[in-house]
């Protein structure tokens, strides 16, 4: 696997958005990262061949419909490669990413930030030390530019990722039961349902449309009490990933591994078949 002897990491973002900008002001913060170049996405086209960029890794925070092809592009250059979520569309595609990241000796990290949070480490360990009875998530987000165009590629659940995500890595593989799409005036409703091996009821719904960002939990336990995880601030995780980026290189294994996110893809291909029939 990768060579861990890198003293200093060369970096290049591409993507000029929120994500991209934060990358970046991030890589500047840690001491074994060097911030080689900032792309915007719109600029690729002008650049010459990516194994011909001044950079180890290539970090890659662009719209969710050119993390694949990108990604795909950087491991074959030999490129170390940090994508935002969700990496790609579906199984097939992300085994592809996989296998070229083996192939080639290359580190391929997810940045699956949310389960970095104090936020998520709490619930965690609270869920894992009670008996837990059913878990319902119910997430407001808004609805525009990119994510009507996942929408309309009928993504709805790849849009969930972050949430679907979170509760593997709380309660291991789900089992997909049912979910349904309704279409709203401003967005949609999705409703997903699903078991955990231990046998938790969860029901995850989500709403895209005119609204604020907003994830609430309902916990009810065994003996019928409810706990209502409290709201938080959001944190600045860009470094605690790259830094988990940097155990990579030192032979330390994420807590979210490649294969779990593999299952991941098979759960919501599952789920899409479901939505979107031929």
């Amino acid at each position: 696997m990768p060579n861990p002897t890198y003293s200093v990491l060369q970096c290049t973002v591409i993507g000029n958005g929120r994500a991209g900008k934060a990358r970046c002001r991030a890589i500047n913060k840690m001491p074994n990262l060097s911030l080689s170049q900032h792309i915007p996405y719109r600029d690729l086209a002008s650049k010459n061949a990516m194994e011909n960029w001044p950079a180890d890794l290539i970090t890659i925070c662009t719209a969710n419909r050119s993390h694949f092809p990108l990604s795909k592009a950087a491991l074959m250059a030999k490129k170390h490669v940090v994508v935002e979520f969700p990496p790609c569309d579906n199984a097939k595609q992300w085994k592809e990413l996989v296998k070229l990241s083996v192939q080639n000796e290359r580190v391929l990290h997810c940045g699956w930030i949310g389960l970095l949070s104090q936020a998520h480490q709490a619930r965690k360990s609270f869920l894992r030390s009670h008996p837990v009875k059913s878990v319902r998530i119910h997430f407001q987000g808004g609805y525009y530019r990119w994510l009507i165009e996942e929408a309309q590629r009928g993504h709805h659940s790849l849009l969930a990722i972050a949430r679907i995500v979170s509760l593997w890595d709380i309660f291991g593989a789900l089992q997909y039961e049912t979910s349904q799409v309704v279409h709203t005036d401003d967005g949609y409703d999705l409703t997903l349902t699903c078991t955990s091996a231990s046998g938790v009821t969860i029901q995850l719904h989500e709403q895209r449309g005119a609204f604020k960002r907003r994830t609430d939990w309902d916990i009810q336990m065994q003996n019928g009490q409810r706990w209502h995880p409290p709201q938080t601030e959001r944190e600045p995780l860009f470094e605690k990933d790259f830094q988990i980026l940097r155990e990579t290189f030192a032979g330390t294994l994420p807590s979210f591994t490649n294969s779990q996110v593999t299952a991941v893809y098979e759960f919501l291909d599952e789920i899409q078949k479901d939505l979107n029939p031929k």
